[in-house]
């Protein structure tokens, strides 16, 4: 886990294969798979793990929807 440290700032708690990243700058959250690569862009300001293929975000209006581990949209974001 040591590489994960050097690149990503996280709690490397997985659910569904990904975990929450912290961006370096900017305050950004995104998902980091355990290859350790990005896999969803730091573009949340809140976000929760997965569960059942889903994670709840937050975006930068402050309204929370849903991704899915593509990082797609599936339930719209509402207040």
């Amino acid at each position: 886990m040591h590489v994960f440290l050097k690149k990503y700032a996280s709690d490397f708690y997985f659910t569904d294969g990904l975990a929450v990243a912290y961006a370096p700058k900017g305050g950004k959250l995104g998902f980091v798979n355990t290859s350790g690569e990005l896999a969803t862009p730091y573009l949340y300001t809140h976000a929760r793990g997965f569960s059942e293929g889903l994670a709840l975000v937050q975006n930068s209006k402050g309204k929370y929807g849903y991704i899915n581990a593509a990082g797609k949209t599936v339930i719209l974001f509402n207040k």
